[in-house]
């Protein structure tokens, strides 16, 4: 067995590095080495060797204060919550958590928050999980800090639905100097204010930054009549009661009669002018029109912002007999903006008639009425 030393740090300054030496060895009757300490614990003591020989009294920290933002999206406030630094100074050398001989925890005041926390080349860094302010006391060793955080919730809506010519002011309820711009300054463009003005058709992210946080809000351009029956779809979900033997009748609405009642007061029928067609005579309409989105239901059409609110998805696979074996339909109101990713690219989701978490296979086959 390869012999074991364990290592002191001595709190001197020498040559700005740490020094160790190695403890004596004994050697125990079954020939394992064993420390010349009898007690077991003795790392954990209070009055550990090592904690004694690495003198932190001297140690500050450079701040004891710090505010934050995250974004909320909806549902949930996102991953993307502040991480906040503090640097130790005047250390006897550079401390990790990971180093032998350092131990370090982080406690919140706030039972409703937990934080990450890391010690690395003397910064400590904490990353909250949730919105909120706490005090957080921090021990390295026997050496103590407190430090607050304060992370404010921004309330950016993650999704905007207009119509062609309309103009939209983004408030946030006490938060000012939010910079804003836009992916795709042709169909939609915001001003510094926060005035997002709809071009033309299509789609595009609006970016916010805020000190460190970057916002993002998914907002999707359509002609006035798409929007009405965008609109429609959603109301129909919302009021109306699932019935497939009512499917016609008001207050009632299967998926197929759902698309074709919304589409219906806007003047488009899939060939059927009193009576919804099935969904899969909906999709076999589409098709026989040259009504479909290439690449259908993808990652790369939703990532890139192909899809159109009003667009329609029709669900595939079953031994049914009927056109593709099409056996649902869903129609899409707009996108839900997630965040951004290590690179910066937005991460993007769907938002559907009925309801915004739901999950489809990719490849589904997508009609645009």
């Amino acid at each position: 067995m390869k012999k074991r030393f364990y290592c002191l740090l001595a709190a001197v300054l020498m040559a700005g590095a740490c020094i160790c030496v190695p403890v004596a060895e004994v050697k125990a009757e079954d020939g394992y080495n064993i420390d010349s300490y009898d007690n077991d614990d003795w790392y954990d003591s209070d009055d550990s060797p090592t904690d004694m020989v690495l003198d932190l009294s001297n140690v500050t920290i450079d701040k004891t204060s710090q505010t934050g933002y995250a974004q909320k999206n909806g549902y949930f406030y996102g991953s993307e919550m502040p991480t906040y630094k503090f640097t130790l100074q005047n250390t006897p050398c550079l401390l990790n958590d990971y180093d032998d001989g350092v131990r370090f925890s982080a406690e919140c005041s706030n039972i409703k928050i937990n934080v990450y926390a890391s010690l690395e080349n003397n910064v400590i860094s904490l990353t909250p999980d949730v919105v909120g302010k706490t005090t957080v006391t921090i021990t390295i060793n026997n050496k103590t800090f407190q430090v607050n955080i304060n992370t404010l919730g921004v309330d950016v809506p993650n999704s905007l639905l207009l119509s062609t010519k309309q103009k939209k002011q983004i408030t946030v309820k006490g938060v000012n100097g939010i910079k804003w711009k836009s992916s795709n300054p042709s169909v939609v463009s915001v001003s510094q204010n926060g005035t997002v003005y709809a071009k033309k058709t299509g789609n595009a992210v609006l970016m916010g930054t805020l000190g460190d946080l970057q916002l993002g809000c998914a907002v999707s351009v359509v002609t006035p009549a798409r929007k009405r029956t965008v609109q429609k779809a959603v109301q129909i979900a919302k009021t109306c009661t699932y019935s497939q033997p009512k499917r016609m009748q008001e207050k009632f609405y299967d998926c197929s009669s759902l698309v074709w009642k919304s589409y219906h007061k806007n003047g488009v029928n899939f060939g059927m002018a009193n009576y919804a067609p099935v969904a899969a005579d909906m999709g076999k309409w589409c098709a026989q029109h040259k009504k479909l989105v290439s690449g259908g239901l993808s990652q790369a059409n939703i990532q890139n912002m192909k899809l159109n609110p009003g667009d329609v998805m029709f669900e595939t696979g079953q031994k049914n007999g009927r056109y593709k074996g099409i056996y649902h339909v869903e129609m899409i109101t707009g996108y839900i903006f997630y965040g951004f990713d290590g690179n910066g690219k937005a991460e993007l989701g769907i938002q559907w008639a009925t309801g915004d978490e739901k999950y489809y296979p990719m490849g589904q086959m997508v009609g645009r009425p």
